[in-house]
């Protein structure tokens, strides 16, 4: 019998399923966001679900210092999305607008 690959959202090349992760929210954080940049503690190699109640600027790097400046990550509203993070690396955050917060979850594989 034939392989049947289905390629859909939730594929990669080939049909292959992409791995499933979920949030650890045990070892979460959650930042203020404000009208000065805000800095996470060194995380861990990996990947993370960043969660933001308004919209704001992210800086990420070994020392970042968020800015509203072109070079930033722009959130637009409440929002959900994942990214992977280097070992060392913080995430710095400031508000657009209005203050709120912003979570750091690590993921965990499923």
């Amino acid at each position: 019998m034939s392989e049947i690959y289905v390629r859909t959202a939730l594929s990669r090349r080939g049909g292959l399923p992409l791995p499933v992760a979920s949030p650890d929210t045990s070892l979460g954080v959650r930042l203020a966001v404000g009208s000065t940049a805000t800095t996470s503690s060194a995380l861990t190699a990996g990947l993370y679900y960043i969660g933001n109640s308004v919209a704001c600027y992210l800086a990420i790097g070994q020392n970042p210092t968020a800015t509203t400046g072109a070079t930033n990550l722009p959130l637009f509203g409440p929002a959900t999305f994942t990214i992977a993070i280097k070992s060392g690396h913080k995430i710095s955050v400031i508000r657009d607008a209005t203050d709120g917060y912003l979570w750091i979850v690590p993921a965990r594989s499923s």
